[in-house]
């Protein structure tokens, strides 16, 4: 039970703070401890593969591209000045430049045509600034958004594209934009792409329906608005050119493809620059390693890089980035180091991949679907009639009983108990 107090108002209706009313007292929901052994000893906790035995196979590959030309020279030149200008802050205990050092790292590589300022808002103190390139460059990481879609569409499969910048910084209509001009049609197969916008969970299944319907195979989106309540089973390739900053985001967002009553299999394509955004994902895939350890699957990555959970702040990536970044710097590791950081990063994913997938077998070995032999109907009450004889298979059945009942029980009896005390009657004395 909550009280909460109940302001009298005035006669012109306003409240009057000074003055309190009545408490006013309302039930809320809850459950008491005492039913948790109830409830667990009749609990089942299952996974996907537990109740969807047969799935189609589901796969997560990383893809590192080189940069080159411009792009590289400038980055270089943007990274190593506004780390070392964070560092100096860091030292004095100064964290106020972290987010605008570490979303200004993520966005520029993939968009480099735009500008892009390391400063802190509060005091308008500027880090540095990237140098703008041309917008008429088709950039490495979009040549091969490109190609991936041109190859899926040519073998029936609709493709997503995840893009983490889709509010101030918008990379939605740009991809739409190189794709259509682009890809070619082939097979009697072109582009047709949608963008799907925020919305409630119904609505966007709505639109996302009459867009499949109208011939979509080219979904664009932000992870965030498919990573609960949607099964994308109508799609079959993710491709993600942008990774957000949280396991949970990632694993559900990935996972919307990989659904019973999906047709074909399904694969996660991770596209990333040797740059700050490759030791993210290299953090994201130690703690994502380490909580399918909490859910009692084993990756063989060590407890090393356990931490608080998803519900950690982005500083603590943040922090853990910008040391990596400067000691990267102070030891002047060239591309090759970087490459063979990215090669390990692909011997992480494929250990949690393959220990996802040693976890989901089962012990005794479940016979195909397509081996399940269906016998034919018999009438039996036609047979009978003829005199012949019929095997009865009685088979036991029983009825569950209310695991709730009891409890239940007595709560009414309570609330009959209340009813049953009835208020004395008034009795009016007589007028005459």
């Amino acid at each position: 039970m909550t009280k909460t107090p109940k302001d009298d108002d005035d006669d012109t209706g306003g409240a009057i703070s000074k003055r309190r009313g009545k408490s006013v007292e309302s039930e809320l929901a809850s459950f008491a401890p005492d039913g948790l052994p109830e409830m667990f000893s009749r609990s089942a906790f299952l996974e996907l593969t537990d109740v969807a035995p047969f799935l189609l196979p589901y796969s997560e590959e990383v893809d590192v591209i080189p940069m080159e030309g411009d792009l590289l020279t400038a980055y270089k030149e943007f990274e190593s000045k506004i780390t070392a200008e964070l560092a100096q802050m860091l030292v004095k205990g100064d964290k106020r430049a972290l987010g605008s050092w570490f979303q200004c790292l993520r966005r520029y590589p993939n968009m480099p045509y735009d500008d892009c300022v390391c400063q802190i808002k509060k005091t308008g103190y500027v880090l540095g600034t990237a140098k703008k390139l041309t917008e008429d460059t088709i950039y490495p990481k979009e040549q091969r958004i490109i190609d991936i879609v041109q190859g899926e569409l040519e073998q029936g499969r609709r493709v997503i594209i995840y893009c983490e910048n889709t509010g101030e910084y918008d990379i939605q209509p740009r991809y739409k934009a190189l794709i259509e001009k682009h890809v070619k049609p082939r097979n009697g197969i072109s582009p047709n792409i949608t963008i799907l916008r925020s919305g409630d969970t119904l609505g966007r299944e709505a639109k996302l329906k009459k867009a499949v319907d109208d011939g979509c195979n080219v979904l664009i989106c932000n992870s965030a608005l498919v990573q609960v309540g949607l099964d994308l089973i109508d799609f079959h390739t993710i491709i993600a050119p942008s990774i957000p900053s949280s396991t949970s985001q990632m694993r559900q967002s990935y996972r919307r493809i990989h659904r019973p009553g999906q047709t074909k299999h399904t694969k996660v394509i991770i596209l990333v620059y040797p740059t700050m955004e490759l030791r993210l994902l290299k953090l994201m895939s130690q703690k994502m390693q380490t909580s399918l350890m909490v859910e009692g699957q084993l990756p063989g990555q060590g407890l090393v890089s356990f931490s608080a959970g998803d519900s950690e702040s982005d500083g603590d990536y943040q922090i853990a980035l910008a040391r990596q970044i400067k000691e990267s710097l102070e030891q002047g590791k060239d591309t090759a180091d970087v490459m063979q950081e990215a090669e390990e990063l692909q011997r992480q994913f494929k250990a949690a991949e393959e220990a996802a997938r040693t976890a989901n077998e089962y012990i005794t070995v479940d016979e195909p679907a397509n081996n399940i032999i269906e016998m034919p109907l018999v009438d039996i009450t036609t047979k009978a009639l003829q005199g012949s004889t019929e095997p009865v298979v009685v088979i036991p059945t029983v009825l569950t009983q209310d695991p709730w009942a009891a409890m239940r029980a007595k709560r009414d009896a309570a609330k009959k108990q209340r009813k049953a005390k009835a208020k004395p009657v008034a009795v009016q004395s007589s007028l005459w």
